[in-house]
Formats: C-alpha cells, structure tokens, sequence
C-alpha cells in the first residue's frame, strides 16, 4: 500500500520545494491503453521509464513493525504500511536508437524506504510495484510487468525539481492520497531541459528509525571527500564521525541508549546513493544496573 500525496485545501497544506535525487530506475512498455484511442496520447508498445527517487523532505512512512512491512508487501487485505510516494509529470524522450518517443515517470519517496530498498531486494520489487501502479493511473495504461533495471541511476538526469503540498500540523498524512505538482517549475514537453536548482552546500541531516531493538541512524553524506578517510565512534548516547569534514568530528545525540559493546552494531555506505547506514543495538535498560 502507498500513500499518494493528493491536493487540500490552501489553508491545511504546506507547499515544499523538493530535489528528487536519483536512486534506480526500470524500463518497460504499455501493454494496452485504459481509456479510448481518441483520448489517449500514449500508444501500445511504447517504452515508459519509471525513475524512482529519493528525498529527506517527503513525508516519512509510520514507524512500523516488518510484519506490518511484509504484510503490506504481499497485499494482505488489513495492511497498513504505507509509502507516500510523489508522482511526477510525464516527461517524453526519444527511446534509445529509435525515432519513436518514450515517456519518462518520476516516483519519489522518502530516502529511509529507498535505503531499505537498495539491500532488501523483495522490499525494491514492492517499491517498483507501487511506482508502476501509479504511473499507470497517470497515464491511463496497463504496464507491462517485464521490466528490465536500467544501469543508471535514473533516465533524462536531471530530475527536475518539484513543490509538494503536506499538512501544516504533524501527524498523520492519510486523508492525502495523492502528489501535488506545481506545473510551473515543471517541464513536461520537447526536449528534456528541466529547470535545477543550485545545489547547497552539503549538511548532514541524520534520520532516526527504531525497530526490533536497533536503532537506524541514515546519513546523505557528501558527494566529494573519501569514504575510506572516514572513521565512526559510537558511544552509548552519540555517534561520531570523523573526516568527512576538514575542520571537525560530526557529533550526532541519538536519541536512544546504545550497548556500544553489541557485536550487532554494523556501519554500511550506500555507494550509488551515497547513504551511510548505522545500525545500533538499543541497550536494555535492566541490564544497565546489573
């Protein structure tokens, strides 16, 4: 199940500018149209890349349970995980050494399912799953299911940048079911010049997930530097990283204890994404006083 940011009203909604940055992406063709010919701009057997993106600024899946993940996986019927996932706008592109144009769909979602889904590869499938579903709904067709992975990250790169409209106050994001996309920093015709924006210094902005007693830390780390300079402290209340900036350690608080001593306790870096992932085993507060 995924939630699919919709339109509110202007006074319950946040508009956020967001960058899509480029995770994996699949190839596939239209098996058949869903409505009338007449209605139709996409004919059968034309290509559809489907790009699926990334962004700390979407709106994050609930925190949940991997039986409450492996259930929404297999659809069962009282599922409810959910991934809000925003849909771009079609984008058309000449299809690889033909004439005939393909059309271009960008999914994005929250980087902590993406990272889940660059490891777990039953987690990719459902991720795939959900963004050719909607790309379906957008463009009135059935996709075929024979897809194949590209080898770049995306296809048409740059993603263009997009302004998605959320809820005021936190919590819940279940009564918007659908993305909202201001056309006028979109790009939808002729050739593929999409409007970027200058990228910001990098800043870490590190990600917490707790599950099954461990503790996620996910971490976009910069696109230069070495990741082999690169040194983790872990500590029962922080995490520290050394060499990634020139001046001084990054000291991260996490919010949990942490047994420092765990043999579970695993650092991973993402190089496609460039996602640091630190698992950290959550210290169980009765053995603190033994």
């Amino acid at each position: 199940m995924t939630q699919y940011l919709n339109p509110a009203p202007k006074n319950a909604e946040n508009a956020i500018t967001i960058q899509p940055q480029p995770g994996y992406a699949c190839k596939t063709r239209i098996e058949s149209r869903r409505i009338p010919v007449k209605q139709s701009s996409y004919a059968s057997a034309s290509t559809v890349y489907i790009n699926v993106c990334h962004s700390d600024r979407m709106p994050a899946p609930a925190l949940a349970t991997d039986a409450e993940i492996q259930a929404a996986m297999v659809a069962a019927p009282d599922a409810t995980y959910r991934i809000p996932l925003s849909l771009g706008l079609p984008r058309q592109v000449k299809d690889d050494g033909s004439s005939c144009e393909g059309v271009i769909m960008d999914a994005c979602i929250h980087t902590q399912p993406f990272v889940r889904s660059e490891h777990d590869l039953d987690f990719r499938l459902y991720v795939l799953e959900l963004a050719l579903e909607h790309a379906e709904d957008a463009l009135g067709v059935n996709l075929s299911r024979e897809f194949s992975i590209l080898r770049l990250p995306a296809k048409g790169m740059p993603i263009p940048t997009r302004i998605i409209h959320v809820p005021k106050a936190p919590g819940s994001f279940d009564a918007f079911i659908s993305s909202k996309v201001d056309e006028n920093h979109y790009q939808t015709s002729g050739s593929i010049t999409p409007i970027t924006k200058t990228q910001p210094a990098w800043s870490f902005s590190p990600s917490f997930q707790q599950e099954n007693g461990i503790l996620t830390v996910v971490l976009q780390m910069p696109s230069s530097g070495s990741p082999a300079t690169w040194k983790t402290e872990i500590s029962s209340s922080h995490l520290i990283l050394h060499g990634v900036t020139k001046d001084k350690a990054i000291d991260i608080k996490l919010p949990s204890t942490i047994d420092a001593s765990s043999l579970s306790n695993q650092v991973t870096y993402y190089k496609i994404s460039k996602h640091l992932v630190v698992n950290l085993a959550i210290s169980d507060v009765r053995q603190r006083y033994i």
